[in-house]
C-alpha cells in the first residue's frame, strides 16, 4: 500500500515537471522573438527577403517583396531659350506640364537698354515660334506674319523665391513655378501664366 502511494505521487510530480518545462520553453521563445518588437525588413542574398515584423520572421525565396514609392520627380528645364527653333524645347516643356509644379533655370539674351539695372523684374516674355510669311529685311516679327507664345508671371500672391528678371545682360527665369495654364491663340499667339513658388512651403 505504501509503495502504491509513492508511485502515485511520483507520477503527479513527473506530470507537473513536464508542464513546467513546456511553459519555460514557450516563455523563452516568446521573449526571444519579442526582443525587438519593431518591424525590420531586409533583403538577403539571392533575392531572399526576410521580414521581421513584431518578432515573427517570414522568409520569401521568390524575390524581394518590399516596395518603396519614391517622391514624385519634379519636371525640370535648364538651358538657353530664344525665338524660332530656340523656343521649341521651352514651349513644349511648358505645354506638357500645365497644372504642374516645375523647376526652371532658363536664360534669354534679348536687347535691353544699357541703363537697365540688375534684378529688374520682367512681367512678360514673348517667344516667336515661326513665321508663316517671309519677313522683309529688318522687319520685326509680328502677329500679322508670325505665331508664338507669351509668358506672364503671376506675382499676385506674394514675393517668392522664383522669378523672371533681368540680370547682367540676360533675362533669367529661375526657380520653382506652378504652370497655371495656357490659353489661346489670341492674335496668333498663345498665352501661358507662371506663378513663382517657395519650394519649402508650396
Amino acid at each position: 500500500m505504501k509503495m502504491k502511494k509513492i508511485s502515485f505521487w511520483g507520477s503527479i510530480a513527473s506530470i507537473i515537471g513536464l508542464v513546467f518545462a513546456a511553459y519555460s520553453l514557450t516563455l523563452t521563445e516568446t521573449t526571444s522573438r519579442n526582443t525587438n518588437p519593431e518591424s525590420i525588413i531586409t533583403t538577403g542574398g539571392s533575392g531572399q527577403t526576410i521580414a521581421n515584423i513584431n518578432g515573427t520572421q517570414n522568409i520569401n525565396n521568390s524575390g524581394p517583396t518590399l516596395t518603396i514609392n519614391p517622391e514624385p520627380k519634379i519636371p525640370k528645364f535648364k538651358g538657353e531659350i530664344g525665338h524660332y527653333q530656340k523656343s521649341k524645347a521651352f514651349i513644349d516643356f511648358i505645354s506638357k506640364n500645365q497644372g504642374e509644379k516645375v523647376l526652371i533655370d532658363a536664360s534669354y539674351s534679348p536687347y535691353f537698354p544699357d541703363d537697365m539695372n540688375d534684378n529688374f523684374r520682367i512681367d512678360y516674355l514673348h517667344l516667336w515660334k515661326n513665321c508663316f510669311e517671309e519677313l522683309e529685311t529688318n522687319e520685326e516679327p509680328s502677329p500679322l506674319k508670325c505665331e508664338g507664345v507669351g509668358f506672364s508671371i503671376d506675382r499676385s500672391n506674394s514675393p517668392k523665391d522664383a522669378d523672371m528678371s533681368y540680370f547682367r545682360g540676360q533675362l533669367k527665369i529661375k526657380g520653382y513655378f506652378a504652370i497655371k495654364g495656357c490659353s489661346g491663340p489670341h492674335q496668333g499667339s498663345m498665352g501661358c501664366t507662371l506663378r513663382p513658388l517657395n519650394p519649402e512651403s508650396d
